[in-house]
């Protein structure tokens, strides 16, 4: 009976080991849950979790560089439009201040002493020769101021006005179309200077014309010259002739036609033209009829010559 109470034990003790679950097991349960025993499952959310915070530094680091660089630009960009706003600001300063520099310069141009309007002439000449925009901003102004200086009774400020207008030639061509009539003005007036009494404005006139001439486009010149010429003082005929001479090859033929033509069929029309203006006016016409040939002849003035004006003209041009 002990021998048989011994073997059940055994037997039993035996079944109890095949026979246990998996449950029973030193971390069955933690395995069935997480797929691992509690040392794997811990070396593997260590390697996890390494993993992760490495990720997590690089976005980190990533995002870093992004906000510096993006920092950077937002600091150029900053920077960019204070160096703007500065750079508008201090401009519109100085435009101020040459507008208020221009205001007293014009009191002593108006003043009742030569001397006063003398220096501000000059004053006027040394600020505008450098500054285009002023120019731009008050042309009308500064050619009205200078105009007037140029019919003075004091000669000495007749000259330093007609000095003042040769140095801003380069000014005077970048005028906007719009102001096309003031520059015609001051070529106008510059031009009735050449028939003046005082040898050194006679000189003077001429050798800003000449700049002007040199400088600016045949298309602003030639009808301001051809009027100076027409309208002008009977003296100046034969000088400005010879300024209008130059300007024929450079001439467009509309230009040509609309006021050199007229011109020269005035005086040779006139009966009382000086030899001077007689000689002048025929080479003119010479160089007129060298790049027009016979079309000169169907020009609309021309049709209205009576038949001596006709020949006359025939025989001048040959």
């Amino acid at each position: 009976a002990e021998l048989e109470m011994s073997s059940l034990t055994s037997f039993s003790r035996r079944d109890s080991v095949v026979n246990r679950t998996p449950s029973s097991r030193p971390g069955s349960k933690l395995k069935q849950r997480y797929g691992r025993t509690p040392g794997r499952t811990t070396r593997a959310n260590s390697r996890t979790n390494s993993r992760m915070m490495a990720s997590r530094e690089s976005k980190v680091v990533e995002s870093a560089r992004d906000l510096s660089r993006g920092g950077v630009y937002s600091a150029k960009k900053k920077t960019r439009v204070a160096a703007g706003a500065k750079g508008s600001s201090v401009s519109s300063q100085n435009s101020a201040a040459d507008d208020d520099s221009l205001g007293e310069i014009f009191s002593n141009i108006d003043g009742k002493d030569w001397r006063t309007k003398v220096q501000g002439i000059e004053a006027l000449g040394e600020l505008v020769s450098s500054n285009s925009s002023l120019v731009a901003r008050h042309a009308s102004r500064i050619v009205d101021r200078l105009n007037k200086r140029l019919d003075d009774g004091n000669a000495k400020v007749n000259i330093v006005a007609l000095k003042t207008l040769g140095s801003l030639a380069a000014q005077i061509k970048s005028m906007s179309s719009s102001e096309s009539q003031i520059r015609a003005q001051l070529i106008s007036s510059v031009a009735s200077r050449i028939g003046a009494s005082n040898v050194t404005i006679r000189k003077m006139a001429s050798n800003v014309l000449e700049t002007f001439i040199n400088t600016l486009e045949v298309s602003s010149l030639v009808k301001p010259l051809s009027s100076a010429t027409l309208f002008g003082k009977l003296s100046t005929r034969p000088a400005m002739l010879s300024k209008i001479l130059p300007l024929i090859e450079r001439a467009s033929t509309a230009q040509i036609r609309k006021h050199i033509i007229p011109l020269s069929l005035t005086l040779l029309k006139a009966k009382s033209n000086s030899p001077e203006v007689r000689d002048g006016n025929i080479r003119v016409i010479r160089s007129v009829y060298s790049i027009l040939g016979d079309k000169l002849y169907d020009a609309t003035a021309v049709k209205r010559l009576s038949h001596d004006q006709l020949q006359k003209l025939r025989d001048i041009t040959g």
